[in-house]
């Protein structure tokens, strides 16, 4: 992976598959090149990144499966090495460089979090010490892939979740504030799976997006191109919908305000009603008759606890029931 002057990769066969970094110039003529160990063993790489003073800072995973940082100088000679984890597998994915000098690691952790795997982020000095951590997911398995910082000074992190939206794998992204607490997230898929890789902040303070989508047995590059305030839903139409239609919530995950969005091709009375996973009920948002076109109505989950909900559409015969998290 290249960031400014540093390559990034695996050095192979004549170092033994050891992670290798090289320094080139402008012109692409190598300047140096390294390869390094941890200890005594080798470790896995991932991702490399430029710091100001013309080194570099790799992300990995060392032989313990835990995340591992590697900082060099401009000459490639290790200034500090890190680990981070607990007793269980971690990895780390991606690491940016922060506008303080310090740095933000995103990867993946079965020790810490609410399920098989969350994502995990890390905030540390340019001295590799923690400042703090946070871990997003649900109870199956979430994997964080790419970190960027934001203008705000706040953070963008794509990855895969199996506990949240359409399919049996969708991307998720998630944007947070300079502490790591959720400001947003959104998910992209179908029903089938699909991968986020990375995100980058673009010129007008939005976002694209780059993954895969895998359908019947083939794999497609997936770009997603968002503006610097995401909706999530489809623009507004003048023209009257063909079929009724519940879309999924947005965003999902929310915190604590989430919009639904739904169509109707005819005029009638119509019903869009909270649940709990009890099937109590908790609150209607609509209760009464409604014109065809497309509708939006937000619900604030301010007072609600954290979990999963179920909203309820009805509009003469057409029923139709979708699930959404709340995650504070």
């Amino acid at each position: 992976i290249m960031s400014g002057g540093i390559l990034g990769g695996r050095c192979t066969p004549s170092c033994n598959s050891k992670p290798w970094l090289v320094r080139i110039d402008a012109s692409g003529n190598t300047i140096w090149t390294r390869s390094y160990s941890a200890g005594s063993s080798y470790w896995w790489d991932y991702t490399v990144q430029q710091t100001s003073d013309g080194g570099g800072i790799v992300a990995g995973v060392d032989t313990s499966s835990k995340v591992l940082l590697l900082r060099t100088d401009s000459f490639g000679d290790t200034l500090w090495t890190r680990t981070y984890g607990g007793t269980e597998t971690e990895e780390g994915w991606s690491v940016d460089v922060t506008s303080d000098g310090g740095f933000i690691v995103v990867g993946t952790t079965q020790f810490y979090g609410a399920g098989f795997g969350d994502i995990w982020l890390i905030r540390i000095d340019a001295s590799g010490d923690t400042l703090w951590t946070r871990t997003y997911g649900g109870v199956e398995y979430d994997d964080g892939k790419f970190v960027q910082q934001t203008t705000d000074n706040g953070f963008i992190v794509v990855g895969s979740t199996q506990s949240y939206g359409a399919g049996s794998r969708d991307v998720w992204l998630i944007r947070t504030d300079l502490t790591g607490d959720t400001v947003w997230t959104q998910t992209y898929g179908g029903t089938e799976a699909e991968d986020g890789w990375s995100v980058d902040v673009t010129s007008d303070g939005g976002y694209i997006v780059t993954g895969v989508t895998h359908e019947e047995g083939h794999s497609n590059l997936l770009l997603v191109r968002l503006g610097p305030d995401i909706v999530g839903v489809e623009e507004e139409s003048d023209a009257v919908p063909q079929n009724f239609t519940l879309y999924q919530n947005h965003p999902n995950p929310f915190n604590p305000v989430t919009t639904i969005r739904y169509s109707l091709p005819q005029s009638g009375d119509v019903s869009l009603i909270i649940y709990n996973l009890l099937g109590e009920e908790i609150v209607r948002l609509i209760d009464g008759e409604q014109s065809a076109g497309y509708h939006t109505v937000t619900w604030d989950a301010s007072k609600m606890a954290s979990g999963v909900y179920l909203y309820r559409l009805q509009a003469g015969d057409f029923v139709r029931t979708r699930k959404m998290v709340l995650l504070k």
